[in-house]
């Protein structure tokens, strides 16, 4: 396989774990499930935005950051 082919094949699978864990973020689950979950789709958009050649904060980041600094302050 040719690197760009290689390249190409990985950006997919990435964006379909992107989809899937997407679409498991409009089910029922509990806190823990949802925080792995958003961890890893910070994980594969910071991969796809390094395949990319782009920054790696993702909106799943920000989004993530803003409510773990909520829960931090709700908690003290």
């Amino acid at each position: 396989m040719v690197d760009g082919d290689a390249n190409r094949v990985l950006l997919s699978a990435y964006r379909n774990s992107i989809v899937r864990y997407q679409k498991l973020l409009k089910t029922h689950l509990t806190e823990v499930e949802r925080n792995y979950i958003k961890e890893r789709l910070s994980a594969y958009q910071a991969a796809i935005d390094a395949m990319m050649g782009r920054p790696s904060t993702t909106a799943w980041e920000s989004s993530y950051r803003a409510e773990s600094r909520q829960r931090t302050v709700e908690l003290r």
